[in-house]
């Protein structure tokens, strides 16, 4: 973490998708969950529009406040569609493309972002 990205981003799957397989099914407008501290510092409600970035990229999504998160953590599910996006692009946009150096595996589990209320 940073000062300038310090949330962790998680992209789980979702209770209706474990990839974007029947994702064209769920017309849901993308969101984003945080704890409630972080939502709270950041003036964010439930339902917020919102803007999560980083370096690589930025979107927005609707804000869910999630009691069983911990501070520094935020998700998106996986297997969104992209034309469920408000920029058509969805949290693989946030992501390095970076590899490990001792194994050659992707560094998902290492993307940092910030997130603030969309203008």
């Amino acid at each position: 973490a940073t000062p300038e990205f310090p949330l962790a981003l998680l992209s789980p799957a979702s209770p209706r998708t474990i990839n974007s397989t029947l994702g064209d099914l769920d017309r849901t407008p993308l969101w984003c969950a945080l704890a409630p501290t972080d939502a709270a510092a950041r003036g964010i409600a439930p339902g917020d529009r919102i803007r999560v970035f980083n370096a690589r990229s930025e979107l927005t999504a609707l804000a869910r406040i999630d009691d069983a998160l911990r501070p520094g953590v935020c998700v998106i599910p996986k297997g969104v569609w992209l034309r469920n996006t408000r920029e058509g692009r969805g949290p693989n946009a946030l992501i390095p493309a970076d590899v490990t150096p001792a194994t050659g595996g992707a560094t998902y589990n290492d993307a940092r972002v910030q997130v603030a209320r969309a203008g």
